[in-house]
């Protein structure tokens, strides 16, 4: 009985923490809108220059490895997703007519 409830105390100080940083990245990916001209595009995404920065934009979900066929440089757009680490990634991506694109 002494060990099985020293294996739950162990078990338990390994599994909270991990849960605890789970929740809290997930806490931290909240849903966006930007805006802005596409500077550069290859297969699966594209860079943005909004008014204030130049964001690298995940496509992969929306267009496949065909982004190029939809985007092209100097398109305005509007893209909605999260950030996740230090890529955008796309939910929707619409032209400046708010036409969507690949989806």
């Amino acid at each position: 009985m002494k060990s099985i409830l020293v294996s739950f105390a162990l078990l338990s100080a390994i599994i909270l923490p991990s849960g605890c940083a789970m929740s809290n990245d997930q806490t931290n990916n909240q849903s966006s809108s930007l805006s802005g001209q596409v500077s550069r595009v290859w297969e699966d995404g594209f860079q943005l220059d909004t008014d204030d920065r130049s964001i690298t934009v995940d496509a992969y979900d929306i267009c496949g490895d065909n982004t190029a066929r939809y985007i092209a440089v100097g398109d305005q757009v509007t893209i909605t997703g999260e950030f996740e680490g230090r890529e955008f990634d796309a939910f929707s991506i619409a032209k400046g007519d708010q036409t969507n694109i690949c989806g």
